[in-house]
């Protein structure tokens, strides 16, 4: 009886063994054909749809506006820059919050950082929110004068420098707390 059973069990595994490389083939096949209809059906839809490039107008912003608009998105960009350091701050005084050991730091003063982390967040979201780029708001700019757009422009700087300085003040504040 147990090499009947060894037979069969011998010959069950084989089967789920051809099975199973049946099956992989069959997957490996469904992926292939999968691939080829998603690549196809994107290649009929970005062909069969009319280009639709926005296309800025360059004479929105003569040169001077145009080098005030640039300096306030490299700006911008440095600020963004530091949004990752602001929730890796927040993780760790979360974390230093948490444990039962905060001997060395009160919790008045961890969520003093917090709070600072979460304003300077706040601030730097609130600014992008409420500035108005060329992309989205074309027709702003259209309407004003050249003098109007860089003022607007030199405040709007001020007011990105103002958060990042915000945003590094929080920042420096967070790594204080060990």
């Amino acid at each position: 009886m147990p090499k009947v059973f060894c037979i069969f069990a011998a010959q069950y595994i084989y089967r789920i063994k051809r099975n199973l490389t049946i099956m992989q083939t069959q997957i490996k096949q469904l992926y292939i054909y999968l691939a080829l209809f998603c690549t196809s059906t994107i290649c009929f839809i970005a062909c069969n749809t009319p280009s639709q490039q926005i296309v800025l107008d360059n004479t929105v912003l003569n040169a001077a506006n145009q080098v005030l608009y640039d300096t306030v998105g490299a700006k911008h960009d440095t600020a963004m820059l530091l949004m990752k350091a602001i929730g890796q701050q927040q993780y760790r005084l979360r974390a230093v919050l948490n444990t039962s050991d905060t001997f060395n730091v009160s919790q008045d003063e961890l969520l003093g950082a917090l709070l600072g982390l979460k304003k300077a967040d706040d601030a730097m979201m609130r600014w992008m929110r409420k500035f108005k780029g060329i992309e989205l708001e074309e027709a702003y700019y259209l309407a004003q004068t050249a003098d109007s757009i860089a003022c607007y422009l030199r405040l709007e700087e001020d007011k990105i420098e103002a958060v990042h300085r915000q945003m590094l003040e929080s920042i420096r504040a967070a790594k204080q707390i060990q």
